[in-house]
C-alpha cells in the first residue's frame, strides 16, 4: 500500500527559525527539560491549536486530517519531502504537537547547515577530550529531544558515514557519543525531511538504500505553492490576517490586483516567501487595503501572468463550442498522459513505484502528475 500523501500546510505558529538558528551554536546544548521547539520557546500543545490547524486545510485535502491524526499518536518514523519553504518543519511540529510527545521537546537539527564532524557531535553528543576543542561533555539532540520529536532536516545532506550511525539510531533505538562505546537509549520519535525525493539520491549513490527504506515508512509529499496555486489566496489572508493584528490593525484586506499578482508568481520560496512578502506588504501599505504596489518588484509582474477568466478566443470558420481544450495540442498531451499513467498504473496493480519507473520518471514526479489530474485517491 502506498504512504505517501500530499498536505498543504496552514499558517505557521511563529517565526520559522533560519538555517542558522537551527545549526549548532557551538554552546551546551539546553537541558532536556528546558529544550523545546527548534531552540527553547516550548510549542504550542495540540488542545491550542493543533485542530483548529487541521481544520484549515484546503478543501481537496480534507481527507488528509484523519491520516494526520491517526498517525500522529503512533511510534512511525515520517519521511517529509517537499522542496524548501513548503513547510516540512511546520508539519513535524504539527504532528509533535497532536502526539503524547508534546509536552516534551521538539529539536530541529539541519543536516545541510553543518560540516560532517558538527553534525555528528550534533547529533551524538561528545565526551570530553573525544577531539580537538572538546574541552567538556556535551549533550546531543537525540540526548537533549529526551521523549519528544526530532527533526532531522535536508537529511539528504547528511554524509554517507553518518548514515550508517543514523540507521542503528533507527533500527536498534540506541546511540553512542563520539568518544564513548557505551550505548545509550534513543527516547525521542524521529522524523527526517528532505528537499530532493531520497529515490533520486539512493540511485545516484549518495543514500543508503537500507536507510532509505526505514525512514520511508509514511511519507508526506509537500508540493510547492506554484503547484498549488488555488492554496496561495487562502494563505495569503491567513497571513495578512496574522501581521495586521500584531502591527497594522487598520490593514484589512487586499485588492483582487494583489490576489491576481500573488497567484501569478510561480514562488521559488513557496511558503516562507509568501509570507514575508505579506508581511512586507502590511508594514507598507499605505492604506487599509493591500495592493500589488506593495510588493516586491518580482511579484507585482506576476499580476501579468494571472490567469484570467475568459473565454477562449473564437477561431475563425469554427463554432466557439467545438474550442475545447482536448482538441488543443496541451489538452491533447494531457489526455495522452493521463492514458499511459492509468495504463501503467494498472498494469502494475496501483503499485506506483513501478508504474513511474516504466513512465521514466520519479514517484515524486508521477504523484504531481497524479494531483494535476484529480487521480491520486483513485484505485487501478
Amino acid at each position: 500500500m502506498e504512504t505517501a500523501h500530499s498536505w498543504q500546510p496552514g499558517p505557521r505558529m511563529g517565526p520559522e527559525s533560519s538555517r542558522g538558528d537551527r545549526a549548532a551554536s557551538g554552546g551546551p546544548t539546553p537541558p532536556a527539560g528546558a529544550a523545546h521547539g527548534e531552540g527553547t520557546a516550548r510549542a504550542p500543545s495540540a488542545a491550542a491549536g493543533g485542530d483548529a490547524l487541521l481544520d484549515a486545510l484546503p478543501p481537496e485535502m480534507k481527507g488528509l486530517q484523519e491520516q494526520i491524526r491517526r498517525v500522529a499518536p503512533q511510534e512511525t518514523t515520517l519521511l517529509l519531502v517537499g522542496e524548501t519553504g513548503t513547510g516540512k518543519t511546520r508539519l513535524a511540529r504539527l504532528v509533535h504537537d497532536l502526539s503524547p510527545r508534546r509536552d516534551d521537546p521538539f529539536l530541529v537539527v539541519d543536516c545541510g547547515a553543518l560540516s560532517a564532524s558538527l553534525i555528528e557531535s550534533e547529533l551524538f553528543g561528545h565526551l570530553k577530550g573525544s577531539f580537538t576543542g572538546a574541552d567538556r561533555d556535551r549533550a546531543g539532540k537525540l540526548a537533549a529531544a529526551a521523549g519528544g520529536t526530532l527533526l532531522l532536516d535536508e537529511i539528504n545532506s547528511l554524509p554517507l558515514q553518518l548514515q550508517a550511525k543514523l540507521l542503528r539510531v533507527v533500527d536498534e533505538r540506541v546511540f553512542e557519543p563520539v568518544g564513548s562505546n557505551r550505548p545509550q537509549p534513543v527516547r525521542a520519535r524521529i522524523i527526517a525531511a528532505c528537499n530532493v525525493p531520497l529515490e533520486q539520491e539512493v540511485a545516484a549513490g549518495r543514500f543508503r538504500s537500507d536507510l532509505f527504506y526505514r525512514l520511508n515508512v509514511v511519507a508526506f509529499y509537500l508540493p510547492g505553492l506554484r503547484d498549488r496555486r488555488a492554496a496561495i489566496a487562502p494563505l495569503a489572508r491567513k497571513f495578512l490576517s496574522e501581521f495586521a493584528a500584531r502591527n497594522r490593525p487598520d490593514v484589512r484586506g487586499m485588492t483582487a490586483a494583489a490576489q491576481r499578482a500573488l497567484e501569478g508568481h510561480d514562488w521559488p520560496g513557496n511558503i516562507r516567501e509568501l509570507r514575508n512578502v505579506i508581511e512586507r506588504a502590511v508594514a507598507l501599505c499605505p492604506g487599509d487595503e493591500i495592493g500589488p504596489e506593495d510588493f516586491p518588484e518580482a511579484v507585482r509582474t506576476g499580476a501579468a501572468r494571472a490567469p484570467q477568466p475568459t473565454t477562449p478566443p473564437p477561431v475563425p470558420g469554427v463554432p466557439l463550442t467545438a474550442v475545447s481544450p482536448s482538441r488543443t495540442l496541451a489538452g491533447a498531451k494531457e489526455e495522452a498522459e493521463i492514458q499511459r499513467i492509468t495504463e501503467a498504473l494498472k498494469r502494475h496493480g496501483n503499485n506506483r513505484l513501478r508504474a513511474a519507473a516504466e513512465l521514466g520518471i520519479s514517484r515524486m514526479g508521477l504523484y504531481k502528475k497524479l494531483r494535476k489530474y484529480g487521480l491520486f485517491d483513485a484505485d487501478f
